[in-house]
């Protein structure tokens, strides 16, 4: 049997998801300070990894090409994300499978990248075989000195740590009640209120001063306006400011706005009733006169009223609430380690001279 077979297929024999994040939750932080660890953690450039390199190998393994270049035991085999107590040594039980310039890779490694993967144990194997490979010859021509490699093992160590700690430890889930309802209580208008329109208006501002004649040639801007968006389908918002844009010069301005208002209470009763006689999200109004001028006004979208209370509404506010919970958990996890540890930051050479 020729044991080189597996090995030489065709990249176009072999399907590899190279866009997926070493750590599938990292991504989906959006704290200020979580996105600020997340770009410091991001790799050392763009490309780093090559097209061709990626079709061949997976995200996962080409993070352990890199630690295995930065000087990793040659028996930790890292592409598999081992750890003590899933195995990996060798023994009757673990047999080995393949070695490369004398590194063994057991069984144990097979399986457990084939689960993480989810690929058949020969393309496990395989992609381990590939990896060693490329990670000693890496080694012979020195590129484990390499700054570039030796600052992606710092990163990818640090993205393994927190996947293992503060990302596993502290979920949606572990939010305290008493946050919850903090959050809730100040969020109040999201969880109820009434019928809210989301319109954009355009305005030919008028003042009570304004004579009759400037008073009229307003009036008829804005049935130009009016005419316009009723001829043709109006796509969205910003179609419908770039039309009413159009009409504006230097004679007469065009003001174009967006807002929400609620059929009461929050713009006034002749603006609300003509947004809220409007049949549903595209259409546009004829023209509204009210004491700031007259106005042509596009729907852009209706939230129905909504009365939800805090049992009710307690999955939509932990969702809502997490980023900002995480923030501030992430800030105590970080002065914690603080404290584990000696930091000394020197600012004066940072100053500029207008700082003072």
């Amino acid at each position: 049997m020729n044991t080189r077979t597996g090995l030489l297929r065709t990249r176009s024999e072999i399907t590899v998801a190279t866009s997926a994040p070493l750590h599938p939750g990292w991504r989906r932080c959006s704290s200020v300070a979580y996105r600020r660890v997340r770009a410091l953690l991001a790799p050392c450039h763009p490309g780093a990894s090559t097209p061709i390199l990626a079709t061949f190998i997976s995200a996962r393994v080409l993070t352990a090409l890199v630690l295995i270049g930065c000087g990793a035991p040659r028996d930790s085999h890292p592409a598999a994300v081992r750890t003590p107590a899933q195995g990996g040594g060798a023994g009757a039980d673990d047999p080995v499978l393949a070695r490369v310039d004398g590194v063994a890779i057991h069984a144990s490694q097979v399986a457990r990248q084939a689960r993480l993967d989810k690929v058949p144990a020969r393309e496990a194997l395989e992609e381990l075989v590939r990896m060693e490979l490329l990670a000693a010859h890496a080694r012979r021509l020195g590129y484990g000195d390499d700054p570039d490699v030796i600052e992606e093992a710092r990163r990818a160590s640090v993205r393994r740590y927190l996947s293992a700690t503060f990302e596993r430890d502290f979920t949606p889930a572990d939010i305290p009640e008493a946050d919850l309802v903090k959050h809730y209580q100040k969020n109040l208008r999201l969880y109820v209120h009434p019928e809210l329109r989301k319109v954009v208006h355009a305005l030919v501002p008028v003042q009570e001063a304004t004579g009759a004649e400037q008073q009229r040639r307003a009036r008829e801007r804005a049935l130009a306006i009016a005419a316009a968006a009723a001829q043709r389908p109006i796509a969205d918002a910003a179609a419908f400011r770039a039309l009413a844009e159009g009409f504006s010069d230097a004679d007469l301005l065009v003001r174009v706005e967006e807002l929400v208002t609620s059929r009461q209470g929050q713009t006034v009763e002749e603006f609300a009733s003509a947004a809220f006689a409007l049949g549903g999200p595209g259409r546009s109004s004829g023209v509204v006169a009210t004491s700031f001028g007259y106005h042509v006004i596009y729907l852009v979208s209706v939230d129905p009223a909504v009365n939800l209370s805090f049992v009710l509404a307690k999955e939509r506010v932990r969702e809502a609430a997490w980023p900002e919970v995480r923030a501030a958990a992430f800030l105590s996890f970080m002065e914690d380690l603080s404290r584990k540890h000696q930091v000394i930051v020197n600012y004066a050479p940072l100053r500029m001279p207008s700082d003072g």
